[in-house]
């Protein structure tokens, strides 16, 4: 027992099967990626006309090369 908590209340947590720690989501070999776009940016110091003032020259220089367009979502 540690701290008062039994070795089956520890497995248990484990598995997944306590409400306040449920286990990961998973599924069969699926990848699933999402994207968050936040739309609240009002009052920052960055815009898309001056890209250095949040990118590093080698990030602008590499997005130019790649013909990467900066856009609004890219602004911090």
């Amino acid at each position: 027992m540690l701290a008062g908590i039994s070795t089956q209340a520890l497995l248990s947590v484990a598995a997944g099967n306590h409400p306040l720690h449920p286990a990961p989501a998973r599924t069969a070999g699926t990848v699933r990626k999402h994207l968050v776009y936040f739309k609240d940016k009002a009052g920052t110091p960055h815009s898309i006309s001056q890209p250095q003032t949040f990118l590093s020259a080698r990030s602008v220089q590499r997005r130019q090369r790649q013909n990467i367009a900066i856009l609004p979502a890219t602004c911090p």
